[in-house]
């Protein structure tokens, strides 16, 4: 059975009872009848139905959870790119100021020879 909530919570999927007919392809009344229990008058294959949408809702919610989890990862990896460029960088400042002080032991060493 469908449970609507009356506050979406992040990575649900609201659905309406329309959206439900139309998803599976059935009357609003149809919906209506199997979500109020009242379905002894409903065929076994519509009732199928409900089973089907059900294996949907499910999927679409699943779904909506592995993006937002991508999402997280994604910003998680940009966070460390932004890191390693700037170790990088770091590392650049550092070779730099090694090679000047190379530079100056090159000059002192050829100064006593």
């Amino acid at each position: 059975m469908l449970r609507f909530r009356k506050f979406k919570e992040k990575g649900d999927v609201l659905m309406n009872i329309h959206d439900i007919a139309k998803l599976a392809g059935v009357s609003v009344s149809t919906v209506s009848k199997v979500m109020n229990g009242k379905d002894k008058d409903i065929s076994e294959k519509t009732k199928q139905l409900d089973t089907i949408k059900q294996a949907i809702i499910g999927n679409i919610n699943d779904l909506s959870a592995i993006s937002e989890e991508n999402a997280a990862s994604n910003q998680e990896v940009s966070a460390n790119i932004t890191n390693i460029a700037e170790s990088i960088d770091e590392m650049n400042a550092a070779t730099g100021h090694v090679n000047n002080i190379s530079e100056e032991l090159a000059q002192l060493m050829e100064y006593f020879k």
